[in-house]
């Protein structure tokens, strides 16, 4: 557990220095330009551009490269959250809000860290964060089982597993398909 909570440290510092960029947008290109003037609803809520609801240039504030026009509603909602002006890192665990969270917090070894918990009980947490890590339950994002999940990226190929064939090949094909 030792080195897990190494690892999630070092990912959180990465990310953390990733996402704190903050880069003006680059000039339009004459296609984006044309792109952005041509459209009439916002991408990500539909609603039409009117003066209440102005249009306004979404952008990566990482590599400062526009994506899309969006309402200045939309812009704002589609910003990083952060979480006492630092942003926090969901870390994605499959029934944390049972067994895995308890193994967690029973191996956190740092008397000063900043614990924050949501319980459902006394044994159960909707979620917990300890320092700038969020610990969420996969189950509570995901649409169906994971058993059901597996068998339809199964049914889809291996291709399907883009990162995961990047990270440990074609070889052991049971990767692909055991949860």
């Amino acid at each position: 557990m030792d080195e897990f909570f190494a690892h999630i440290q070092r990912e959180e510092q990465r990310i953390r220095s990733i996402l704190s960029a903050n880069e003006p947008m680059k000039d339009l290109t004459p296609e984006e330009q044309a792109k952005h003037d041509a459209a009439t609803v916002c991408i990500s809520c539909n609603p039409e551009f009117t003066d209440d609801r102005r249009r306004t240039r979404h952008h990566c504030h990482v590599t400062s490269k526009y994506i899309v026009p969006v309402c200045q509603i939309c812009n704002l909602q589609l910003k990083y959250r952060k979480s006492d002006e630092h942003f926090f890192v969901p870390c994605f665990f499959y029934n944390n809000s049972a067994y895995d969270s308890h193994m967690i917090i029973k191996h956190l070894h740092s008397k000063n860290a900043n614990m924050m918990v949501i319980p459902n009980n006394t044994e159960k947490f909707v979620e917990f964060q300890v320092d700038g890590i969020r610990y969420l339950n996969s189950i509570k994002f995901l649409p169906s089982s994971l058993d059901n999940l597996v068998q339809n990226l199964h049914n889809d190929g291996i291709e399907a597993f883009k990162y995961t064939r990047r990270t440990f090949g074609d070889g052991d094909q049971d990767i692909f398909h055991d949860r």
